[in-house]
């Protein structure tokens, strides 16, 4: 039980980091949701005894995890539209022309 509970505040803490805080850095990755869900499917499909309090909690991380992945996508989608990361109104520049502009050198 203490395992799922942290699993699930992992889960609550990074939805809240990344689309809030961490928002123009990791707004095109959702690839933690999917594998929370099949990790989930899978350990609630292998159980023996599906009235346990564990498996009850674990089906209950596993909707949460769900509902998460539907909201990541619809904000990430909305985000897309309303709030770009970039703008296309600059003229158009290729890798190189866009680093002998910046002063940092890349390595």
């Amino acid at each position: 039980m203490l395992s799922l509970l942290l699993i699930l505040m992992k889960l609550l803490v990074w939805f809240l980091l990344e689309n809030f805080y961490l928002d123009e850095h990791v707004r095109y990755i959702v690839t933690i949701y999917p594998v929370v869900i099949l990790w989930f499917s899978g350990s609630l499909s292998n159980s023996d005894s599906p009235q346990s309090r564990s498996y009850i909690f674990a089906a209950v991380i596993l909707a949460i995890s769900c509902a998460m992945f539907v909201a990541r996508i619809a904000l990430v989608t909305w985000k897309h539209y309303k709030r770009p990361l970039y703008n296309n109104k600059g003229p158009n520049m290729s890798p190189i022309e866009i680093a002998l502009t910046q002063r940092r050198l890349f390595l």
